[in-house]
């Protein structure tokens, strides 16, 4: 390398550390300063919080269709009034649904005790009785919870007769071994 190639290099390099120490003194002195120096006081000024409109957008927390308006535009409303209604067809529909699913799980748990403890005859509660009377849908199921019921105390009873006579086969057997 050339000695004016050396040189800028030199020059350079030179320059370059006086400006890294600049840099590195203005940011410790400035930090020191903040590190040590207590604020006196604060700046006290007047405010004023404004809404943007007066107008406010309202929404369901799940959504729905609306039934009907009940305010108008510019009218004044509190906190509670009521401002919209929405149709309730789903919703009476959804609840129609569970309804009946609850009523059919109800009719379901019955068969399943009366399984369970042996009865020979379901004894559904009054309530469920009634809306039998009420709903073909539900009377459908309680009659077939009582034909699976039925059904399935005969299909026992067959179970049993087999394992009887599988039984005496075996004792039978057991006698002629001896």
């Amino acid at each position: 390398m050339s000695e004016t190639g050396q040189h800028i290099v030199t020059s350079l390099n030179r320059h370059l550390v006086v400006g890294l120490l600049s840099i590195l003194i203005l940011v410790g002195g400035v930090g020191g300063w903040a590190a040590v120096e207590e604020i006196g006081g604060a700046v006290i000024a007047p405010g004023l919080i404004v809404v943007e409109t007066k107008a406010k957008r309202i929404q369901h927390q799940e959504g729905g269709i609306v039934k009907e308006i009940l305010v108008e535009g510019g009218d004044l409303v509190q906190a509670g009034d009521l401002v919209v209604k929405l149709d309730d067809t789903v919703v009476h529909a959804n609840l129609s649904m569970i309804t009946s699913e609850s009523e059919e799980l109800a009719a379901q748990e019955v068969r399943l005790i009366g399984e369970r403890d042996g009865h020979a005859q379901l004894h559904y509660p009054s309530e469920l009785e009634d809306r039998g009377r009420q709903e073909p849908a539900i009377a459908s199921s309680l009659s077939n919870q009582r034909a699976l019921h039925e059904a399935r105390g005969s299909a026992l009873q067959v179970r049993k007769g087999q394992l009887k006579e599988q039984i005496s086969q075996l004792e039978n057997h057991i006698r002629g071994l001896a």
